[in-house]
C-alpha cells in the first residue's frame, strides 16, 4: 500500500558575493608620451566561461574572466592621452553539498559580474600600475527532490487522506550565449567633432523577456559613455567631451523545452567592445561605429504542480505517518521600475565643471518596511573635473533608499514575498557650483518575485492490521468545525461508510456503526 512520488522544485544552494583583487604594471607603448598625472581610470569587467559541478561532497563553481582597464591621462606636452590594460582573472568557489536531495543534473548558477573600485598608479613616466576590486555576485540553484506518500487504497485495506496540489517553480533548463549589436551613434548637435577616443563604458540592463513555440525573446537597455578629445586647430591643447546614449537591446534563445508559461532568471554583461570614428555627410568625424559582444546568461524555470498529502488516518489498517516540512517557490512574475532621483555631492578639489559623469549602483539589502517594499543602495560617483589647473579625477559614493510599487496582486494569497532584484543607472546630469556637484540620474529596477511557504507533509508510512471492531452503535453530535474527514477520522470509519450509513450528508446526529 506504501505508493511514493517525487515531486521537484526549485532550492537556492548558494547565494553569495565572491571578491577578487586584480592588478598589474604595465609600460606604455613607444609611441606614447610620458604620464604627468592620471585623469581617470575606468574597469570594464566580463566574464569568459564558468564551470559547475557537484561531486565529492562539494559543489564546485569555476570561474574566468577579465578586466579591461581603460587609463586617461596627461602627458609630458600638456595633451591628453589614454592607455589600455587587460588582467584576466580566475578562481574557483567550493562549498559542501547541502544536506538535502536534488537532482545534479538540474545544478545551475547565474553570475553577475561587477567592478566595485579601480585605480591607476604612475610608477615611473614610462609605468602605470592598475588595480581593481571586482565582485562577482553568485547565485546557484537546484531542483530539490521531495518523495512524498500519495494515497492508494484496496478494499477494507482503506487509507484515508487529504492531498493538496501546490504550484512550484522548478529548473527546466539553463542556456548562455554570446550576442553582439553592431550600431552607428551620432554626436549630439553640441558636441564638437571627435579626434580620437579616450574610452568607452557600457552597462547592460534586461527589461523583460516572453517564451513561446520553444523560443526565448528578450528585451533590454545599454547605456554606452565615451569620452574623447575634439578636433583642434593650430596648436591648442586638446579638451575633454563626453557623450552618452542609450541603446536597444534584444535577441531571441532558441530552446526546445521553452513554453510560453516559462519564467526566465536572465543577466546580461558586456565582453568587449570596438569603436571606430567615421565621418558624417559633411565630413567631420560625428559618428561612433560601436561593436558590443556581450553574453546572456539564462535559468528557465516552470510552474509545475506538486501533490501533498499532509493529514491521514488508516481504516481496517494502522497507518503509522512520518511527516517532513517542504519549502515551496512559486514564480509569481517580474517588475520592472524606472525612478529619477537627485543628490548633492560636496567636492573636495576647486572644480568648475566635470566631463563623463556616471554611476554604478549595488543593491545591498531589499525587504519590507512598514508594507512598503524598500531597497538600499549604493552608487559609486566618478567623473573628469575640469579646474584652471586642468583635469583630474572626481569620485565619491552615495548611499540612497528607493521605495518601490510592487502591484497589489503579487501578494494576494500568499504565505512569503522573497526577490530577485537588479538595479541599473542611466545617464547622470552633473552640475557644479560653489563647490558642490548636483547630479541627477535615473535608476531601473527589475525584480523577479517569488511566494514562498512552508508545509507539513506525510513522507513516509508503515502499516500493521488494526481490524477493531465496536460493541455498540455510536450516535455523533457533529459540531459546526466537522466534516466527514473528521468524523472518519475520530472514529476510524471511512467516508463512503459514513455516507451509506447516513443517507449520503453529513446530519446533525451521525450513525456511526
Amino acid at each position: 500500500m506504501n505508493n511514493k512520488q517525487i515531486n521537484k522544485s526549485i532550492a537556492q544552494l548558494i547565494k553569495t558575493v565572491k571578491r577578487i583583487r586584480v592588478e598589474e604594471d604595465n609600460l606604455l607603448p613607444d609611441y606614447s608620451s610620458d604620464i604627468v598625472r592620471v585623469v581617470r581610470c575606468e574597469g570594464l569587467v566580463s566574464l569568459d566561461s564558468k564551470k559547475i559541478n557537484a561531486r565529492d561532497g562539494n559543489i564546485t563553481l569555476d570561474i574566468s574572466g577579465k578586466v579591461d582597464f581603460s587609463v586617461v591621462y596627461v602627458g609630458e606636452g600638456g595633451g591628453v592621452e589614454s592607455g589600455f590594460v587587460s588582467v584576466p582573472f580566475f578562481d574557483s568557489l567550493r562549498l559542501p553539498l547541502p544536506n538535502f536531495s536534488f537532482d545534479p543534473e538540474s545544478i545551475t548558477a547565474i553570475v553577475r559580474p561587477y567592478k566595485e573600485s579601480c585605480s591607476c598608479k604612475v610608477q615611473s613616466p614610462r609605468r602605470m600600475s592598475v588595480r581593481g576590486d571586482v565582485a562577482l555576485d553568485i547565485e546557484v540553484i537546484a531542483n530539490t527532490l521531495v518523495e512524498s506518500y500519495v494515497e492508494r487504497g484496496e478494499g477494507d485495506y482503506l487509507c484515508e487522506s487529504i492531498t493538496e496540489e501546490y504550484l512550484s517553480a522548478c529548473v527546466v533548463s539553463s542556456h548562455d550565449e554570446e550576442f553582439k549589436i553592431s550600431t552607428e551613434l551620432k554626436l549630439p548637435k553640441n558636441c564638437p567633432p571627435m579626434e580620437r577616443i579616450l574610452l568607452t563604458d557600457a552597462k547592460l540592463l534586461p527589461e523583460s523577456t516572453s517564451c513561446s513555440d520553444g523560443k526565448m525573446n528578450f528585451w533590454g537597455n545599454c547605456g554606452v559613455l565615451c569620452m574623447y578629445v575634439p578636433e583642434t586647430e593650430g596648436e591648442e591643447l586638446p579638451t575633454l567631451e563626453s557623450f552618452y546614449q542609450p541603446i536597444e537591446v534584444k535577441g531571441t534563445v532558441e530552446l526546445p523545452d521553452v513554453t510560453s508559461d516559462t519564467a526566465v532568471l536572465i543577466n546580461m554583461s558586456p565582453m568587449s567592445m570596438e569603436y571606430e570614428i567615421l565621418a558624417d555627410n559633411l565630413g567631420e568625424n560625428r559618428i561612433l561605429k560601436l561593436d558590443l559582444t556581450y553574453l546572456v546568461q539564462s535559468i528557465f524555470l516552470e510552474n509545475t504542480p506538486v501533490s501533498l498529502t499532509h493529514d491521514i488516518y488508516g481504516v481496517g489498517v494502522m497507518a503509522i505517518p512520518e511527516f517532513d516540512t517542504f519549502n515551496f517557490k512559486k514564480y509569481l512574475g517580474s517588475h520592472r521600475e524606472i525612478n529619477a532621483l537627485k543628490e548633492r555631492i560636496p567636492l573636495k578639489k576647486e572644480i568648475t565643471a566635470v566631463e563623463g559623469a556616471k554611476g554604478e549602483i549595488i543593491v545591498k539589502n531589499a525587504g519590507f518596511d512598514n508594507g512598503a517594499f524598500i531597497a538600499d543602495c549604493h552608487m559609486n560617483f566618478s567623473a573628469v573635473g575640469i579646474s584652471e589647473d586642468g583635469e583630474s579625477q572626481v569620485s565619491d559614493s552615495i548611499d540612497f533608499v528607493l521605495s518601490l510599487n510592487f502591484p497589489s496582486e503579487f501578494f494576494a494569497s500568499s504565505s512569503g514575498i522573497t526577490f530577485d532584484i537588479e538595479a541599473g543607472v542611466g545617464f547622470v546630469e552633473c552640475s557644479v557650483m560653489d563647490g558642490v556637484a548636483e547630479i541627477s540620474f535615473d535608476v531601473t529596477t527589475v525584480a523577479s518575485v517569488y511566494s514562498t511557504s512552508s508545509v507539513r507533509y506525510v513522507s513516509n508510512l508503515e502499516f500493521s492490521e488494526n481490524f477493531e471492531t465496536r460493541d455498540s452503535v455510536v450516535f455523533y453530535y457533529p459540531s459546526t468545525e466537522d466534516t466527514l474527514w473528521t468524523v472518519g477520522k475520530r472514529y476510524g470509519v471511512s467516508q463512503k461508510k459514513l455516507l451509506d450509513d447516513n443517507g449520503g450528508e453529513l446530519r446533525r446526529v451521525m450513525v456511526i456503526d
